[in-house]
């Protein structure tokens, strides 16, 4: 999955095609923990199970 984020002021994501010019981030699981520096982190409800943070890596 590749978001686009639709507000800046709140993240509302939608999902779009990775080779879309609309896809702003690359979804990725942090595994440890903790996102690579210049990361963001999803909020929980983005995840499959709804708990987990997840790391979006910006693709521009």
């Amino acid at each position: 999955m590749c978001p686009q984020r639709r507000h800046l002021e709140r993240q509302d994501l939608k999902s779009v095609p990775c080779g879309s010019s609309d896809a702003e981030f690359r979804v990725t699981d942090p595994g440890d923990g903790s996102c690579p520096a210049g990361d963001y982190i999803a909020h929980p409800e983005y995840s499959k199970d709804g708990t987990t943070e997840l790391c979006l890596h910006p693709l521009r």
